[in-house]
């Protein structure tokens, strides 16, 4: 299933950048019912920023179809890479697995610096791969998607407002 959408933070890339590669934000922007957590990395590699992200998500968290598959949640890895801004502009791959689940999902961003904000257009890839019901969960999830980045943007306005500085 190919999901595409596009939305802005309130502020400028080189802030926003600085923000979405804090582990502290990382884990602000997780603050989901029925999402933990376990383990947020952070590294430099070459010129890239890489996040790394070890999540649980309970089964109330997860689409009602995929809740008959699943007893106790499922534990997922995120990976966000994150080039260096090149003219006003950054680009991000976010690669996600779910471990003991037949669920993987890639997504490419490109953030623009607008001055005062940043937009962010995403391409996002998800896939399920289970017989007769797996594009079923597929649109369930990609329904879900567009309530992450509004999280996403809320946490992050809640984070600079908190955090004028950085």
């Amino acid at each position: 299933m190919h999901v595409t959408d596009s939305f802005t933070y309130p502020a400028g890339l080189e802030t926003v950048r600085t923000m979405a590669t804090n582990p502290q934000f990382v884990r602000s922007r997780l603050n989901f019912p029925g999402v933990e957590p376990a383990k947020i990395t952070v590294e430099e590699r070459d010129a890239d920023t890489v996040v790394h992200m070890t999540v649980t998500i309970s089964e109330t968290a997860l689409p009602d179809a995929a809740r008959r598959f699943v007893k106790k949640g499922v534990s997922a890895d995120v990976t966000e890479t994150w080039s260096p801004i090149s003219d006003g502009t950054c680009h991000v791959t976010m690669d996600l697995s779910v471990q003991g689940a037949p669920v993987t999902a890639r997504a490419l961003s490109t953030l623009n610096d607008q001055g005062a904000s940043t937009q962010r257009s995403v391409d996002a890839d998800f896939h399920v791969k289970v017989p007769l019901i797996g594009k079923s969960i597929e649109q369930r999830a990609a329904t879900r998607v567009s309530l992450l980045w509004k999280n996403e943007v809320r946490a992050a306005e809640k984070w600079l407002a908190d955090h004028p500085q950085d």
